[in-house]
């Protein structure tokens, strides 16, 4: 114990756990335009800690399951994804995952669906399709802490937000998505 008390005082290890001592960088950005692909790190992600966030997005008419935007991993996160062509939005707060569930799919044959959710800072969401409310429910809360893993747009890829499975990717593509996040 001696020795790596020694070793750890040398090699900067203490804080075992650097992160609980002080905040994770995170971008002051509160606009963010985006396209399927794009993958931001923590400290490029937005920054929606105990925020409210709107995400509009543009979906190609083909997109029916996969992940749509989803930001965080299995402690804190959450998650827009289609799942038979029904809306679904996850968050992850302390690790405990909710999911809210559209009751009916997405219009079909349509060249493009155009989205748009709001999810306040109390945890109210409210998802749009084409002007229609779709889906409405309470994710309990914002979220309470930054998560670790990066935004990503039609996919997922690190620690898993929703309850789907890894490789969870889109069949469709996010021709585009604007997030701003909320002050109040």
């Amino acid at each position: 114990a001696a020795k790596f008390e020694t070793y750890a005082n040398r090699a900067n290890v203490y804080p075992l756990v650097p992160y609980r001592n002080r905040p994770p960088k995170s971008s002051r950005k509160m606009v963010f335009e985006l396209r399927h692909g794009d993958v931001l790190e923590q400290a490029k992600a937005p920054n929606i800690v105990n925020k409210g966030f709107q995400v509009e997005v543009q979906l190609s008419g083909e997109f029916t399951d996969g992940v749509v935007i989803a930001q965080g991993g299995t402690a804190h996160g959450w998650s827009l994804f289609m799942e038979g062509n029904r809306l679904r939005m996850s968050a992850r707060i302390n690790g405990k995952l909710l999911v809210l569930k559209s009751s009916g799919p997405l219009p079909v044959g349509k060249t493009s669906k155009h989205l748009v959710c709001d999810y306040s800072r109390t945890g109210q969401v409210s998802i749009k399709a084409d002007g229609k409310v779709v889906l409405q429910g309470d994710l309990g809360n914002s979220l309470l802490a930054m998560p670790l893993d990066p935004l990503e747009v039609g996919q997922d890829t690190n620690g898993i937000v929703g309850p789907y499975p890894k490789g969870f990717d889109s069949n469709g593509r996010v021709l585009k998505a604007v997030l701003k996040v909320k002050d109040n």
